[in-house]
């Protein structure tokens, strides 16, 4: 996560200063972006960087708190996307994890149906 000088945390609060964004702002390429994560939350996702996106994961993770990890590296020659996956998300210092979740639900027991 992007860490903010005292200067800069203190002008944020001090004279109606602007908070940080929750989330990208709606219609930007940014926002397909996280839209895209967030809708697979935990579960891997086929996504190639264009040039237009270039820096979308990585503002991902250092302005909205997402955590974001490369799980397969693609390549041009054979054609492969890369795959991502929504680890987890910062909501400021509680980590919520979605990974742990799906694996949780995975395992737990289901109820056996009664005859």
């Amino acid at each position: 996560m992007r860490c903010l000088t005292g200067t800069q945390a203190k002008s944020r609060k001090k004279n109606g200063g602007h908070a940080t964004q929750q989330m990208p702002r709606e219609g930007t390429k940014l926002r397909a972006v996280y839209d895209t994560f967030q809708a697979n939350k935990g579960e891997a996702v086929r996504f190639t960087p264009r040039a237009d996106h270039a820096r979308a994961i990585v503002d991902l993770t250092d302005y909205y708190g997402l955590d974001i990890r490369r799980i397969r590296n693609g390549s041009s020659r054979v054609g492969r996307e890369s795959l991502y996956v929504l680890a987890g998300e910062w909501f400021g210092r509680v980590y919520v994890d979605y990974v742990a979740e799906r694996m949780h639900a995975a395992t737990k027991p289901q109820p056996e149906a009664r005859a």
